[in-house]
């Protein structure tokens, strides 16, 4: 099955469930599986430019390690950084 990964760059969950919400919609019986996670490590909001700079480092962090019980480097397709 294919997986997406949709990235919230900000550390604010309830950014994230927004995005899960509206992403609902695009679910299909069949379908790739959407999974929208949180960037721990990155600002609670994504408003300025040094708000957009602070995401790369902690984004490639993370992307390297094993979370929520599969390796991001071999279970998923494609990837989005999303922002709501």
């Amino acid at each position: 099955m294919i997986r997406i990964l949709v990235i919230n760059p900000s550390s604010n969950e309830a950014a994230a469930d927004g995005l899960r919400q509206a992403l609902a919609a695009f679910a299909r019986t069949g379908g790739p599986e959407i999974v929208c996670e949180t960037l721990a490590e990155g600002p609670f909001g994504v408003e300025t430019q040094e708000h957009v700079e602070a995401v790369p480092l902690p984004l490639r962090r993370d992307r390297c390690v094993q979370t929520s019980g599969f390796d991001r480097n071999a279970d998923f397709g494609p990837e989005v950084g999303a922002c709501a």
